[in-house]
């Protein structure tokens, strides 16, 4: 089995309090895969260095993963360079708990993914959840 890559472009945050560790995936025409790493702080001029670097790579797609409020700033650094990065909280993946439950609230509106509109409440829990499951 052949595997067929859905975005030729992408890039992935991990957000931590004092920094953000990126990792952008590129495909080449050719087929080449490049892979870059880089590290970036937690000051504004870090944020704003952040979404330079995104912006540069033209990615399809950029997902953050945050478990705390600090993918706010990076977010919003992003946002202002025109790109729009989905947010994910490691607790919403099945995988990495069973007991998973949504603790990240999605203030002003701003949307969070993967996680299914019936997995905002407390009382969702991911093995009894018939949408999530």
């Amino acid at each position: 089995m052949e595997l067929v890559s859905i975005f030729k472009r992408v890039i992935g945050l991990d957000v931590h309090q004092a920094q953000v560790t990126a990792c952008a995936i590129i495909e080449a025409p050719d087929g080449q895969v490049i892979v870059e790493q880089r590290q970036f702080g937690a000051f504004k001029k870090d944020r704003r260095a952040l979404a330079e670097w995104c912006a540069a790579l033209r990615p399809e797609e950029v997902v953050m993963e945050s478990t705390g409020i600090y993918w706010k700033s990076p977010y919003a650094a992003l946002e202002a360079a025109g790109i729009r990065a989905k947010v994910v909280n490691a607790r919403h993946c099945p995988s990495r708990s069973r007991d998973a439950r949504p603790t990240s609230a999605t203030p002003n509106g701003w949307q969070c993914w993967p996680v299914p509109a019936c997995c905002v409440a407390p009382s969702c829990r991911w093995p009894n959840c018939a949408s999530c499951a």
